[in-house]
């Protein structure tokens, strides 16, 4: 009887429409009104086509994008003819549905949706018909999708937590000598709301001033070089946890000889919903440098008030560690440890990994060949904090907690596994359409409600810069302690960025180091990195520690030669931090003994360079072909060397042979 009640109950809640169900949140937006081509292309991998734009035929708009083909552009086998835009973004956790209009002037078809995420995810097909096909639509819920790790059957399920950057229609015609013209338009997306709550936006006038309620040492005792780390809560108003000029946590930390010590603290976690914020926690992050007595005092200030905590202690114990890795006082070409121990960075790049596993796996088969260096990007695609509003990215200056996370577990792992690391905070593709294009989808970027009409304002741009500040600030407060952390890297390959122009590059990297020093209460190394040519002025910088130069060429041995005659000059640190045969991809894989490579650290090695060369492509080539003995034999010659005062002096010397051969050595 009470299951009919309830029944009955439900069945006049859904008639009288007062139960608002969550599916009544979904909405339905127009993603690609296909009035213009722009990202759109017929992919080169597929079955020929023509692709123009029409005012035939248009559901939405002034155009349709059409779509021609014919049986002499079909492959054997077919593979379809694939309608592919690039430089796009769909969240697949918000959205349930993409939805389009679509003509046929010929026979009936198959069509399937294509999203690339971390893989290429291909949607079952739908049969279009000859004529006006309306609201054909794709379930991105649906699980009869196919992948590589469904090994291509048709039940896969699209993986919660990613993003489609690329968007692909593809066309399989029914019969081999089919032809015809396809109109494409009004492509929607059926999707829940980004923001959830209503949007209640304080005025500063009305906020409340903050006050401290309490402060939560992790540990009451820490051994030095260690992180000691606060939880504090306080209340007050505040609206955007990320801008200190709305919040702004810091911690004075005071040393047993009276030195004082400031580190921002950070929004750790919480859920951030427009304005609205719950859950909140706020931490604060230190690695004391001497042992002894400490004492410390935390301090939050809104534009209403300030409150400080009163004053705490704590215990920094004596430890064998090494601290963070400095320019040499004995030697200013060369690293040390704070304990003066020489340090010469040997490893590899591992950019990015497909999880926090995969780090794992790469670290501990580095640290068993005895590598102590790499290099980490925060890539929009697996450790940027700041993007485009899709997916767990919320777009300028609110950050992405669940990567901050990630890269809290890569820290971890690098104390496990003794790697030293340089952090890429930005890479040349965020401000390309040309080369690893991403432009189109930064939020930087004045078409997505950014402040930057082009590229290269970024470096000009008063707004952007103050972002990037915001930014740095939230990195330097969460992972600042680390002594992992060798080096701040602020660009890759920034050469490679659109419209790029040498004196706005320096001029930024000059403004954003000072900056950064200003900030750091440990003084990291500041470095960049530049493929090819780069502004010779850039490596006079004083703020910038040490150089980094990417190189790609079979010539390795003498282009290391050619580039050790440019900075010795500067008098200051320098390494290759990318290196290979070619920047082509797969080339490298062509040579299974890793000539190049092998070449490559021995070269670099018998230089007087401050650490060795540091090869790309640890995912396609290194470990998948074992590589890894190459640098352990580098490592065990290496051991108990320390190049400090021993004013190396570089030379060549060729050998010829009774046969004719020569030899050249160097060293």
């Amino acid at each position: 009887m009470k299951k009919l009640f309830w029944a009955a109950f439900l069945i006049s809640l859904l008639i009288s429409g007062n139960y608002v169900f969550a599916q009544e949140q979904i909405e339905t937006v127009l993603w690609d009104g296909l009035d213009s081509k722009a990202q759109w292309s017929i992919a080169k991998w597929g079955d020929k086509g023509e692709l123009s734009l029409s005012t035939e035929h248009k559901t939405e708009g002034e155009r349709a994008v059409k779509v021609s083909f014919g049986p002499e552009g079909k492959q054997t086998p077919s593979k379809g003819i694939v309608l592919e835009k690039e430089q796009t973004a769909v969240d697949i956790d918000s959205t349930e549905k993409v939805i389009l209009d679509i003509y046929n002037d010929g026979l009936p078809f198959e069509l399937a949706l294509v999203l690339y995420t971390d893989e290429f995810c291909e949607s079952s097909t739908e049969t279009i018909k000859k004529g006006m096909n309306k609201d054909v639509s794709f379930n991105l819920r649906a699980e009869d999708f196919k992948s590589p790790t469904s090994d291509w059957r048709y039940n896969y399920s699209l993986r919660p937590g990613t993003i489609a950057w690329r968007v692909m229609f593809i066309i399989y015609p029914d019969d081999v000598g089919d032809k015809g013209n396809i109109y494409f338009d009004n492509i929607r997306l059926e999707k829940t709301p980004r923001i959830k709550s209503v949007q209640n936006i304080i005025q500063v006038a009305d906020y409340k001033p903050p006050k401290v309620i309490s402060v939560k040492p992790e540990k009451v005792e820490v051994q030095q070089y260690e992180k000691f780390e606060l939880t504090i809560d306080f209340e007050g108003t505040y609206q955007y946890p990320y801008n200190p000029e709305d919040i702004n946590l810091t911690g004075t930390f005071i040393s047993p000889a009276d030195e004082k010590f400031i580190m921002p603290g950070y929004f750790h976690s919480g859920t951030v919903d427009g304005v609205n914020i719950k859950d909140a926690v706020w931490k604060i992050r230190f690695t004391p440098l001497v042992t002894g007595k400490w004492s410390y005092q935390v301090e939050v200030k809104n534009p209403k008030g300030a409150s400080k905590s009163e004053l705490f202690s704590f215990e920094c114990l004596p430890a064998a560690k090494k601290g963070f890795v400095r320019i040499s006082k004995r030697d200013p070409l060369y690293f040390e440890f704070d304990s003066g121990e020489f340090y010469y960075p040997i490893g590899q790049n591992v950019a990015w990994a497909s999880s926090v596993e995969a780090y794992d796996y790469y670290f501990l088969k580095m640290w068993e060949n005895r590598y102590n260096w790499s290099r980490v990007w925060m890539s929009s695609w697996q450790c940027a904090i700041e993007w485009l509003d899709v997916g767990q990215f919320h777009g300028l200056n609110n950050y992405n907690l669940k990567n901050a996370e990630i890269l809290d577990q890569i820290f971890d792992l690098a104390k496990k596994y003794d790697i030293y690391f340089q952090l890429v905070l930005n890479n040349h593709g965020q401000l390309s359409a040309r080369i690893d294009p991403e432009w189109l989808n930064n939020p930087y970027n004045a078409k997505n409600g950014g402040p930057c009409k082009r590229s290269n304002e970024f470096f000009t741009n008063e707004e952007a810069k103050k972002l990037f500040r915001y930014r740095m600030r939230y990195i330097m407060a969460r992972w600042g302690y680390s002594t992992n952390l060798l080096a701040w890297e602020l660009w890759n390959e920034v050469t490679l960025t659109d419209n790029y122009d040498s004196k706005l590059d320096i001029a930024w990297q000059k403004e954003m180091a000072q900056y950064i020093k200003t900030l750091d209460p440990y003084q990291h190394l500041i470095t960049t990195s530049y493929f090819g040519n780069f502004p010779k002025d850039i490596w006079r910088l004083p703020e910038i520690d040490f150089g980094q130069i990417h190189m790609y060429t079979p010539e390795i041995v003498t282009t290391l030669d050619g580039l050790y005659e440019i900075m010795k000059d500067y008098c200051k640190p320098y390494f290759v931090g990318e290196f290979g045969g070619s920047n082509l991809s797969g080339i490298d894989r062509g040579d299974p003994e890793a000539t190049v490579q092998h070449c490559g650290i021995w070269a670099q090695y018998m230089t007087p360079s401050a650490g060795n060369a540091m090869p790309w492509e640890w995912d396609s080539f290194i470990d998948p072909c074992n590589l890894y003995f190459h640098w352990l034999a580098l490592a065990k010659f290496n051991e108990g060397e320390d190049r400090r005062k021993m004013n190396y002096q570089y030379s060549r010397g060729t050998i010829e042979l009774n046969d004719g051969t020569i030899l050249m050595a160097q060293g």
